[in-house]
This record gives C-alpha cells, sequence and structure tokens, in this order.
C-alpha cells in the first residue's frame, strides 16, 4: 500500500482577521506598488498572486508620467493602486482614466472602466451610481514602451469639471511595512496551454500527500508553533495578544467536529515557537525561553519557569524569536534583526540580533552560534540530525533561503556585526529559493519521515 504523508494546515489569517486588518487606522492617500514585468503586454498583464513589487510607496494623488530619469527601470511595468474611498453622498459619480497605455479601474472589485489596451495618452470616463459610505478601489495601469501616463479624475454631483481623485476622499492603512524586492515578476498567459507550464496555477495537491482540515468552526488561531505530545495530541501557541497555548485532542479522526480544544496557558509574548521534550514543554517567547510547567496533573499551567533571557530585545516590533529546535539537551532558535517601516535595516541595532541561539534545558546556559541573518523564520531538523535555518529576503539579501547551521557562520546580512567581521566571508545557502518563484518569507524547514519523499526536506 502507497503510504502517505499526511499535512497539517491551519489558517492563520481568518475572515475575522481579514475585517480586523480592513478596520485598521488609516491614513489620506494611495497605495502605489510598480511591478516590473520586463516585457511587451498589449493589456493590464494578470499578475501571478504573492509576488513583492519593485516598488511600494504612499502618494496623494494620482498624476503621473514619464520616462523618468534615474529610474531602475522606465518601461515594460505594471502599476497596481488601491486605496479606500470615501463617498460623502449617494449620487452619480463620474470617473475618468488618463492613461498611456492601458488602464482598469475597479470598485469593490466590480470593473467600472475599461480603457485597456495599447494606446498614447487618452481619456475614458463613466458614470456609476454609488451609495455613500465606503469603496475599495483598485486602478491598474501597464506602460509597454514610449512615454507613459496614469492620471484618475472625478467629477461629483453638481460639480461643472472634473478635478484629481485625491487624500481628501481616499486613504490607505497607516504603518504599513513596505517591503519590496528586486527582478522581473511573473504574469500569468491569458490562454492556458493544455501542457503544464509557467504562469499556470496549480489544480490539485501532489498525489503523494493528502490535506485534511483541522479546524474547528469558530476557532481561528494565528499559530505561532505547533508540536505533539505523547499520544499524537496537538500543542500549539499563538500570536495574539493573549498569548494562548492550547492543546487539540481527536485530530486523527480528520474531523474538525470531533476535535477537543483545551487552552492550559495564556500571556505569552509573541511566541513564535513551541518544543514538547519527553514531559516537558518549552515555549519561545519574544524575551525570554519559557518552560510551562503543570504543578498538579490537570494540563493548566501553574507555573512559567524563566529559563534564559539572555538576549536583547527593543520595542522594535520586528525583533522576533523564531524556534524551537531540541538536541541533546539544548534547544535552538533564531533571533530577527529590527527593521525600519518600509524594509530598511535598522541602525544600530541591539545586542546579539541577526543571529542563532541554543540554550541548554536545565543550566539555562546560553550560547550565540551565527551571524549575519535578517528574519530567519523557520528552524528545523534535516538529514543525519543536521539543523538547518531559514531566512528572508531583504537588506543584503536578495532572495531567501535555506541554511545548514554552522558554528561560527556568517550568512550574509550586514546589519548587526562586530567591527571586525565586516569583511568576512559569506556562509553560502545549501540553496536559494528564487523571490516570487518558489516562495517568499519561508517558515519551518521539516523532514518528511514517510512517504515518497521519504528522508528529503
Amino acid at each position: 500500500m502507497k503510504q502517505l504523508t499526511l499535512i497539517l494546515s491551519f489558517v492563520l489569517w481568518s475572515t475575522s482577521a481579514i475585517s480586523a486588518q480592513e478596520n485598521q487606522e488609516h491614513e489620506p492617500g494611495f497605495d502605489l506598488d510598480v511591478y516590473w514585468i520586463g516585457k511587451d503586454m498589449k493589456l493590464v498583464p494578470d499578475l501571478i498572486p504573492g509576488q513583492t513589487p519593485n516598488l511600494d510607496m504612499r502618494v496623494d494623488a494620482i498624476d503621473m508620467s514619464g520616462p523618468q530619469k534615474g529610474a531602475d527601470f522606465a518601461h515594460h511595468f505594471l502599476t497596481v493602486i488601491r486605496g479606500r474611498l470615501r463617498i460623502p453622498q449617494a449620487g452619480t459619480y463620474e470617473f475618468r482614466l488618463v492613461s498611456d497605455d492601458g488602464s482598469v479601474l475597479y470598485l469593490d472589485k466590480k470593473l467600472i472602466l475599461d480603457h485597456d489596451g495599447l494606446h498614447g495618452a487618452t481619456p475614458k470616463e463613466v458614470g456609476i451610481v454609488l451609495e455613500a459610505g465606503d469603496h475599495a478601489l483598485e486602478l491598474r495601469h501597464f506602460e509597454n514602451l514610449g512615454d507613459w501616463k496614469i492620471a484618475m479624475e472625478w467629477r461629483r454631483p453638481g460639480q461643472k469639471n472634473f478635478e484629481l481623485l485625491d487624500k481628501d476622499y481616499v486613504s490607505t492603512p497607516k504603518g504599513v511595512v513596505r517591503v519590496t524586492s528586486p527582478g522581473m515578476k511573473k504574469i500569468r498567459k491569458r490562454v492556458y496551454a493544455t501542457a503544464q507550464g509557467d504562469g499556470r496555477p496549480l489544480t490539485a495537491l501532489h498525489p503523494g500527500l493528502t490535506l485534511a482540515n483541522l479546524r474547528p468552526r469558530g476557532f481561528e488561531p494565528k499559530i505561532g508553533g505547533i508540536d505533539f505530545l505523547k499520544g499524537g495530541r496537538l500543542v500549539v501557541c499563538c500570536w495574539e495578544p493573549d498569548g494562548r497555548v492550547y492543546i487539540l485532542d481527536g485530530i486523527h479522526d480528520k474531523e474538525p467536529k470531533n476535535v477537543k480544544i483545551k487552552q492550559i496557558a495564556s500571556g505569552l509574548a509573541e511566541p513564535l515557537g513551541i518544543k514538547v521534550v519527553g514531559e516537558r514543554l518549552f515555549v519561545l517567547q519574544k524575551q525570554e525561553l519559557t518552560e510551562l510547567i503543570d504543578l498538579d496533573g490537570d494540563e493548566i499551567i501553574d507555573e512559567y519557569r524563566c529559563v534564559s533571557d539572555a538576549w536583547t530585545v527593543s520595542a522594535n516590533f520586528h525583533e522576533f524569536a523564531f524556534g524551537l529546535v531540541e538536541k541533546d539537551g539544548w534547544l535552538y532558535f533564531n533571533l530577527a534583526i529590527a527593521i525600519n517601516p518600509g524594509g530598511t535595516s535598522t541602525n544600530p541595532q541591539v545586542k546579539n540580533r541577526g543571529r542563532t541561539a541554543r540554550v541548554h534545558m536545565d543550566s539555562g546556559a546560553i550560547e550565540f552560534l551565527t551571524y549575519g541573518l535578517r528574519t530567519p523564520n523557520g528552524i528545523g531538523i534535516g538529514p543525519g540530525g543536521e539543523i538547518f535555518l531559514t531566512d528572508n529576503q531583504g537588506d543584503w539579501l536578495p532572495s531567501s533561503k535555506l541554511l545548514h547551521l554552522e558554528k561560527g557562520a556568517f550568512y550574509g546580512q550586514r546589519s548587526a556585526l562586530p567591527k571586525d567581521w565586516k569583511e568576512k566571508p559569506v556562509t553560502p545557502p545549501v540553496v536559494w529559493l528564487p523571490q516570487n518563484e518558489i516562495g517568499n518569507s519561508p517558515a519551518e524547514p521539516g523532514m518528511f519521515r514517510s512517504g515518497p519523499f521519504m528522508g528529503q526536506m
């Protein structure tokens, strides 16, 4: 009988989380992303989701033209502009796009103005009846060759002339981290070939794997770490204001309705790692490695024992602690560096950021092993019992990568280095993960222990 591997999958961002994101604080203006396509286009392209833009910024209004001197690319790009449009009173509103080349305008995910195709800077208008309130706006524009322009105007009820639609009526989420990456982006072919090829969406899971939904209705955790207790029960820690830990029973029935959930701990700060070692349970918080101890056997945590807090943290939102892996009585984890809003590395960094560390689970002794990590989202055991890390694209790192843990290694990020390490050669990764093609922000690496990929990561 063919062995199948069960992949555990949890929804990290639920519908309610998305709604909460939409209700976050806004600031005036539009969100503008630019993607370099790098090839001829005749229509607004269908961008493959999940890719990071080459340029991400907030603008007050949409009235731009080119060519632009000093730009990394002057042609063959896609611009995606989004905002929350405030309609003060119900009525008929007219919208005008002036674009070279094509552009399309959506309101509440419905196409209302199609000005697509190859053409010069020509206008096109549409009138639409809108209710008072907020409406999701999205404008897409492409530039093929030659000069380019994109402008958006509107005329409100009772107005005589068109005027620029600007920040007085459009807003965008405040405090967004604007992450960008270089290089060409990928678009879908408008007509899919029968053969498999780049740009064709996946339609099914690999036949060597099975997928089971284990999340009961109403349980919407933002999971930071998972592990298994003896007997196969699942224990999870969650990234949420209350920092909870849960035990899940009945997961092997593969029926969400049969899964029983028990909260065993709370009050943890940004827990992004959990590890079961025999009868003991450890959680990695931003500022501390903690042992969770049940003194009376009811599985409710009575004692939160600090194993170690011997690393430095600040108030920066990006100083994550990722883990945990146990080997020979040591618990291994990664420390991310601080970054500024927009994605650039903070300078200076506090001590011991961008490193892999290990703490002895009994004595609490700590040892820092590596340098030069940026956002090392994952750590796990691979072939031969060796430890592997993942690190995330950004400053100094052109793409995400999988790394073999080597004591004293320098992995390339230079924002948190000792002065005498500035010229140290970079330890190469096991494999680069091409940005926007293989995967972005890779998390915990793991090894298949059964099935057709047994022994592989």
